[in-house]
């Protein structure tokens, strides 16, 4: 995604990648990493420019949407709804599941 291309893109791929590994997903973490951060870009972007931050407050809900089928509510969550849930977002208190 060329939205990737932002100050501080890197550092929130740095830190999805770095709580995959935490998470124990070994030499796989940075292949889904990758995938979850241009998710995440993707969902936070609704069609114009972004920030690391917008990405980064992404992240739960492209993790979110990756056990769904295609077409449901989780997988079609619109960008919004992903920038309102990062508004109240705590920095300490996000932690990803495996």
């Amino acid at each position: 995604s060329p939205w990737l291309a932002t100050a501080g893109s890197g550092d929130v791929l740095s830190g999805i990648t770095g709580a995959l590994l935490a998470a124990g997903l070994g030499s796989d973490a940075p292949a889904y990493a990758a995938f979850v951060h241009g998710l995440a870009a993707r969902r936070a972007s609704g069609g114009g420019p972004i920030t690391a931050l917008d990405i980064a407050d992404a992240v739960p809900g492209a993790i979110a949407s990756l056990g769904q089928p295609a077409g449901t509510a989780g997988a079609d969550r619109d960008a919004s709804a992903d920038r309102d849930a990062g508004a109240d977002r705590d920095a300490g208190a996000e932690t990803i599941d495996g």
